[in-house]
């Protein structure tokens, strides 16, 4: 019973990659927006406009976590390869 349980909630989440346009537009979101910059208790606010902004864009949804996750994933991909 608790396996079923756990397959209906495992149903409900989809994973995906960012994709090359939704990278940019993220990217270009966050410089807009720059969430890094906001004053503390602001942060994410700014990180749910940048969700509302690329959902719009892409027509997918994303949640702000996800973005934020991203982000900083693909800010340490580039570092490492300096």
């Amino acid at each position: 019973m608790a396996s079923g349980a756990k397959e209906g909630a495992e149903e409900g989440k989809k994973r995906f990659k960012f994709n090359y346009e939704e990278d940019m537009e993220l990217l270009r979101l966050v410089l807009k927006y720059e969430p890094y910059n906001a004053v503390h208790g602001s942060v994410a606010e700014k990180w749910e406009h940048i969700r509302t902004a690329l959902c719009a864009y892409v027509d997918k949804q994303f949640s702000a976590r996800a973005c934020k996750d991203r982000r900083a994933s693909a800010s340490r991909t580039r570092r490492r390869r300096r």
